[in-house]
């Protein structure tokens, strides 16, 4: 695991080699960016502009948030779970969750949902085993036959979607 400090340098080297292969333009936002997170100048190692060090820290801790680590911890389980599991019938898969609960709608180009609902089974097992004992999982297989189109409302994030030809449906 890195350290802020160590993140905070990756980060600008990333944005650094990032500037050189595109424009090096030196007038352009990124180049200032640059310099004022620039940190070789000071012996104590603090940057150029000693408010990007804080609003780094900011950042850093805005993806430390019990939220924000929950969302993660929620799509990672998700998609481990879809390991293996993905048949070419299967069209997406929605997630939504709160804190004591986390549900699946699995969309498949399908009318009859038997030879899938196995697969869904496993799945939900393996983010239940992933979770707390007290965090409802809850995972549906669902009929969406090709044309008809995915309604992205469904959900609060999409783990998977294939690939489709909008030609084919529209």
């Amino acid at each position: 695991m890195l350290t802020e400090k160590e993140a905070f340098d990756a980060m600008r080297e990333f944005l650094r080699a990032f500037w050189e292969r595109g424009c090096s333009n030196p007038n352009s936002d990124l180049a200032e960016l640059l310099s004022w997170i620039d940190s070789d100048v000071w012996a104590d190692g603090g940057t150029n502009d000693p408010a990007q060090w804080h609003d780094w820290l900011q950042a850093v801790n805005s993806i430390k948030t019990p939220t924000a680590l929950r969302r993660v911890g929620v799509l990672l389980s998700v998609q481990r779970a879809l390991m293996g599991m993905v048949t070419p019938e299967l069209r997406a898969v929605g997630v939504s969750w709160s804190e004591q609960s986390i549900s699946a709608r699995f969309f498949y180009d399908l009318t009859d949902l038997r030879t899938v609902e196995e697969i869904v089974s496993v799945a939900e097992t393996s983010v239940l085993a992933d979770n707390d004992p007290e965090i409802e999982v809850h995972f549906t297989a669902e009929p969406l036959p090709m044309p008809a189109v995915v309604d992205y409302r469904l959900a609060d994030e999409w783990v998977y979607m294939r690939c489709e030809d909008p030609e084919t449906y529209s």
